[in-house]
């Protein structure tokens, strides 16, 4: 393992969609953090201090430590990462940017409340018979499968909503269902885009019973489960919710 002596910070300003560092901080700064947002958010005028090793050794193991002159505080941050070589960082340059919702919607990560919704998930009254058109995008997907309904109901509080100059609101939604095996294999998805226009009188009402839409998806018998999220990239907000589908009772055809 190597030991830096002559560490780096950079302070600027966060953004509400952090892009990886810019290719002349990264030249002489190795980034420790993930640029994903979490479930406390970003603040406007919040500064963010990057940590990096600025010597002439390339793509070695680096121990961080960090610690604070006075006060009772709690530190969270990465103790080793593994710092890229400049042809790493000129191959991560070329790459497109990475869906920041995407890399919160794997098997088993924490659920994320920035946007709060609640979710009622059951087997199909009338299940599909064999060789009709699937619930889904996974268009290889075969054999015995339960269509399971999902209704989302989000909460209002979790979304900004000023009213247009015709007093409607309106937002733009991403949402995405995928059914993952134990073992974290996407085994069927659905995405969707909600676009919300409300005039005063809905709005009114979706004050006090919230937001509803619905989706319909095939999952395979087992140990499945059923990861659902809503992202606002006009906010960089997202909620996310988790279920085991084996608890979901099966439908009485």
């Amino acid at each position: 393992m190597a030991i830096c002596e002559n560490f780096g910070v950079v302070s600027r300003p966060r953004e509400s969609h952090p892009e990886p560092l810019r290719r002349t901080e990264r030249e002489t700064l190795a980034s420790l953090g993930s640029h994903y947002p979490t479930s406390q958010g970003w603040h406007p005028g919040e500064k963010e201090s990057v940590l990096g090793c600025d010597d002439k050794e390339e793509g070695r193991e680096r121990k961080v430590e960090v610690k604070v002159l006075s006060g009772d505080y709690k530190l969270f941050y990465r103790q080793r990462y593994f710092e890229q070589t400049r042809k790493e960082i000129a191959k991560s340059d070329a790459a497109p940017a990475k869906d920041p919702f995407l890399g919160l919607m794997g098997r088993g990560m924490p659920n994320i409340s920035e946007i709060p919704y609640h979710l009622k998930v059951v087997a199909a009254a009338i299940q599909p018979r064999a060789g009709t058109l699937r619930a889904g995008e996974n268009a290889q997907l075969s054999g015995k499968l339960t269509r399971y309904g999902i209704g989302f109901r989000l909460l209002p509080s979790g979304l900004l909503l000023p009213p247009d100059t015709d007093d409607a609101r309106r937002k733009r939604l991403e949402v995405l269902l995928v059914v993952y095996s134990q073992d974290g294999k996407p085994l069927n998805w659905e995405s969707r885009t909600i676009r919300l226009l409300m005039k005063p009188e809905q709005w009114a009402r979706a004050r006090t019973e919230g937001i509803s839409f619905h989706f319909e998806i095939d999952a395979p018998p087992g140990d499945v489960y059923l990861r659902t999220g809503v992202y606002d990239a006009s906010q960089s907000k997202v909620g996310t919710l988790e279920i085991p589908l084996g608890a979901i009772p099966s439908a009485q055809n």
